[in-house]
């Protein structure tokens, strides 16, 4: 089957970058600093970083983290966004002193860099009243630029939550702990059930089960029944079945429905039962690029189980800015493996 083509979205202004920014994180930043690094002639930006202002207050940690990881990056050039409620006074804009440390130590990387207000933008590198109002630039959500861009992620079911607590309560457990103790119990079963169960077997039924489920995600009319998250959460219990949900998000056909189910499997499953089924979800969306949804995966896995090994190797590369290409390279031979166990039964 071939690969569908690479939809490509240009950007022509700091707004529409600015807009573009918040397609990439998944959420509206607050008090934050988003460091987008670009490479090659038509500047495709790759690597983006998201750091809290106040964190950053220690000018310190400006030359100790945040510089090397963008230089890591090998990046050809920067744009940075400050994003903040605290607006230019009297013409000055606030946070010079982090956004010279950055000119500093990052300056022959950077394009500009810019302050984020509600739905305006200022530039710290030009005064121009010409080309940057001392009110400031509107972020136009309309614009062409922003529209393709908007129609692209939207395509793809995609969507931009309000804040980085919206993305937390996306990915958190909804029911009671009535609820909570009676699917428990359940589990619990099924594991028990499932150990009088070849693995192949179970291997196999985890194929059948993520196929349906991606193909029924597809249409949001389609409700997961208990049983389904049930049946899974006690099937990825073993890693071995577990990696057959890692190969088939190795194929970028198949890696954006697998998110969604593993997701709504993330809201329907509670603590200590969704350790394995966290960690798998934080692999697969650090391998598509999802930083934000890793990292809040990955904290709830580690809730249950700080030593669990896929929660570690994501940890560990998303850490090391380890691209998630790689992630996907590994996929790819991880199916080799699987389809070689499979063949000796």
């Amino acid at each position: 089957m071939p690969k569908p083509p690479t939809q490509v979205v240009k950007i022509n202004s700091q707004g529409d970058l600015v807009f573009a920014l918040t397609q990439l994180l998944g959420f509206r930043p607050e008090e934050s600093v988003v460091i987008a690094c670009m490479n090659g002639e038509r500047q495709r930006i790759g690597l983006t970083l998201r750091y809290n202002l106040d964190w950053l207050e220690d000018s310190a940690l400006v030359e100790e983290d945040v510089a090397p990881r963008v230089r890591s990056a090998r990046p050809d050039d920067i744009f940075i966004a400050v994003f903040s409620d605290e607006l230019p006074d009297t013409g000055e804009l606030p946070h010079l002193e982090l956004v010279d440390a950055l000119g500093c130590l990052l300056g022959d990387l950077i394009i500009d860099i810019v302050l984020v207000g509600r739905d305006r933008w200022w530039s710290y590198g030009c005064d121009n009243p010409s080309c940057c109002s001392p009110d400031g630039n509107p972020i136009d959500a309309a614009s062409p630029g922003a529209t393709e861009l908007s129609a692209a992620y939207a395509m793809h079911g995609k969507a931009v939550l309000p804040s980085r607590d919206a993305v937390i309560a996306s990915l958190t457990y909804g029911g009671d702990a009535a609820a909570a103790d009676a699917i428990g119990e359940q589990i619990e079963d099924r594991i028990c059930s499932h150990q009088l169960i070849r693995r192949p077997v179970r291997r196999a039924t985890m194929r059948g089960l993520l196929s349906r489920l991606a193909a029924a995600s597809r249409d949001p009319r389609n409700q997961m029944s208990d049983d389904d998250v049930i049946e899974f959460v006690a099937l990825i219990e073993d890693v071995m079945v577990r990696d057959e949900v890692l190969v088939r998000a190795g194929k970028t056909r198949h890696r954006e429905r697998i998110i969604a189910v593993l997701s709504e499997l993330a809201r329907r499953t509670p603590f200590p039962y969704d350790g394995p089924l966290c960690a798998t979800l934080a692999y697969v969306a650090y391998a598509d690029g999802n930083g934000i949804i890793a990292n809040v995966a990955l904290d709830r896995a580690f809730a249950v189980d700080p030593e669990y090994s896929l929660a570690q190797l994501t940890a560990e590369a998303l850490s090391r800015q380890i691209p998630p290409w790689l992630a996907r390279e590994s996929m790819r031979s991880a199916a080799q493996t699987l389809k070689a166990t499979r063949e000796l039964g």
